[in-house]
């Protein structure tokens, strides 16, 4: 096995951009594949500054599965970010197994998973680069055509 937590139904998020408003999108849906055992994450953005994660890390059932915001702040006066599209910033998700994990610390709602439980020194933790950033909206499209990229667009996300 190479990973704890699925990525559904693929591992992009979509930020939308429009101005005067919260930059945000949903990552669909993270699901424990173990059937049996509790599983920890973490999501931790490359680029910290930039991102705002809810939930950042959390316990999650056997099968179970949970949606995570992903929050994108602006470069203040920016309309745009800095490059778009697509965004060479991705996020981390690490993920372990926690066997003795209690079933209220499993339906817990606040980010209270201890961050030495992803060190690698105590238990077998998985990584995955896999959650990519795409910004749609109003101004990323505008520019886009104003800059002759629609072609790039459609190809880069079909």
């Amino acid at each position: 096995m190479d990973r704890l937590i699925g990525l559904e139904p693929w591992n992009l998020v979509s930020i939308r951009i429009e101005p005067r408003q919260k930059c945000y999108g949903e990552l669909s849906t993270l699901r424990n594949v173990m059937c049996t055992m509790p599983v920890a994450f973490r999501i931790q953005a490359l680029n910290k500054t930039r991102y705002t994660i809810k939930p950042q890390s959390r316990i999650i059932s056997p099968l179970a599965t949970l949606a995570i915001e992903i929050t994108y702040h602006l470069s203040p006066g920016s309309l745009l970010p800095e490059t778009f599209p697509h965004c060479e910033n991705s996020c981390l998700l690490h993920s372990v197994v926690v066997p003795g994990a209690a079933i209220k610390d499993v339906t817990s709602s606040t980010d209270a998973v201890p961050i030495d439980w992803f060190t690698t020194r105590k238990k077998q933790v998985f990584i995955d680069s896999g959650i990519k950033v795409m910004f749609v909206g109003s101004p990323i499209l505008a520019q886009l055509v104003t800059d002759g990229l629609m072609d790039e667009f459609q190809s880069r996300s079909g």
